[in-house]
């Protein structure tokens, strides 16, 4: 994507690596994440992202639109999800919903999240890990017309995003455990290791399953 199309606007979300903006692409309303550093790890997470992205296509998953890396700052741009994340839901003050989902919406989160796992782990070119399955990279997506607190307690569809550490498993290798990358690690960003499965904490041979975990 060439820069000079974006224009950047509200800052939205941050991360370890980069920073989320609201902006305009051609008019149309977008999520850009602009890189903060050029640093070995970040640029490794975010080709990553971009190459998970590139193949991801499901209604539970973040649609990726492209790209600016001929130039820094890179970003990464992708639909706009204007329900925000389930973790700014979940948490208690203004805009979270302190009292919990009710049981009908509850399960319509678990379903769009697991349906979107299911996709990742069912790919006949590879099953895809995700790796960091966690409220913060659960999104909600729906009509910009509608306010953000609606979206999240009533109409709006739970996308997975975030895919800087998701790794694809060998073809004919799917049930069986893969060793950690050193080229990859997993963020240190606080809530990451409530949901992560032990044996990606002891850096244990694993599989998609890890994801199962942290699902649960």
């Amino acid at each position: 994507i060439d820069p000079s199309t974006l224009i950047l606007q509200a800052k939205i979300g941050e991360g370890e690596f980069g920073v989320v903006h609201r902006a305009l692409w051609h008019g149309t309303a977008v999520a850009a994440k602009v890189l903060k550093a050029s640093t070995a790890i970040a640029l490794g997470d975010f080709r990553a992202e971009i190459e998970v992205l590139r193949r991801v296509h499901h209604p539970n998953a973040v649609q990726f639109l492209g790209a600016c890396t001929k130039s820094t700052p890179y970003i990464l741009v992708t639909e706009l999800m204007a329900g925000g994340s389930l973790a700014d839901a979940l948490r208690p003050g203004p805009g979270g919903t302190t009292g919990g989902f009710p049981p009908r919406r509850a399960l319509e989160v678990a379903l769009d999240t697991a349906r979107g796992l299911a996709y990742m782990h069912a790919r006949k070119q590879g099953a895809i890990v995700h790796r960091d399955l966690k409220p913060g990279n659960l999104m909600v997506a729906g009509s910009p017309y509608l306010p953000a607190p609606r979206l999240v307690a009533d109409a709006g569809t739970v996308k997975l995003a975030d895919f800087g550490l998701s790794k694809s498993l060998p073809k004919a290798d799917k049930h069986a455990g893969f060793d950690l990358d050193s080229k990859f690690r997993l963020t240190g960003e606080t809530g990451s290791y409530r949901y992560m499965a032990p044996e990606v904490f002891r850096h244990e041979p694993y599989n998609y399953k890890v994801d199962v975990y942290s699902f649960s």
